[in-house]
């Protein structure tokens, strides 16, 4: 996986650095392999790879953000993440969804929001969607920030993926926010987002993840 994977995310590279100069809510179609599937997600364009991390085929998480930023210090995040269910047991969607949001909510008790965006629950082929978010994070040696997520997550028997969508920007105090004008074409985007099975010799683009 980790050459194919690589492979993907050097095109996505060249992808994002061409078209920088569009508007960042742009997004180009992706498509990597993970374990036993396929994740199809949308880049957001002028964003390149910025970290690429596989825990001993159990854990994998995929991260981009705008070019010219630092990972540990960036306005925006797309994020790619999977629990192999092939190496171990699977927490079921409700155990992950709440690990997930709770890592939030201790983050800023006071500003905490989760707000479930889609009627149905995480599936193989069609992402639970959620906006959650803290109005005011405080961080050691850092100013005090604010931060939200789209979050698209998707489960079957042998992984749980999400996709994410984040930003960052000045504390509040209160939670912040869903702005429809922020929000809704990044919202759209993720809807977007399909999990699809790896096909034995398949190459990327991988077509049949549409």
């Amino acid at each position: 996986m980790k050459s194919a994977v690589s492979a993907v995310l050097a095109v996505l590279a060249l992808t994002a650095g061409a078209a920088s100069a569009q508007t960042p809510q742009q997004t180009i179609a992706a498509a990597m392999p993970v374990y036993a599937h396929v994740v199809r997600f949308p880049a957001p364009v002028g964003f390149n790879p910025a970290f690429q991390k596989d825990n001993e085929g159990r854990f994998f998480i995929f991260e981009m953000i705008p070019k010219g930023e630092h990972i540990m210090s960036w306005t925006q995040m797309l994020t790619v993440t999977s629990i192999n269910g092939m190496k171990g047991p699977l927490p079921t969607p409700a155990q992950y969804l709440q690990n997930f949001t709770q890592g939030y909510r201790k983050a800023c008790p006071d500003t905490f929001v989760s707000r479930p965006l889609s009627e149905s629950a995480p599936k193989a082929n069609e992402p639970a969607l959620f906006f959650i978010g803290c109005g005011k994070v405080s961080v050691p040696n850092e100013n005090p920030r604010s931060e939200a997520v789209l979050v698209g997550f998707f489960a079957s028997p042998k992984g749980i993926y999400s996709v994410q969508w984040a930003e960052r920007g000045p504390a509040l105090e209160k939670a912040p926010a869903f702005d429809e004008g922020k929000w809704r074409i990044r919202l759209d985007a993720l809807k977007t987002a399909r999990l699809c099975e790896r096909i034995p010799g398949e190459a990327a683009p991988y077509p049949s993840c549409k």
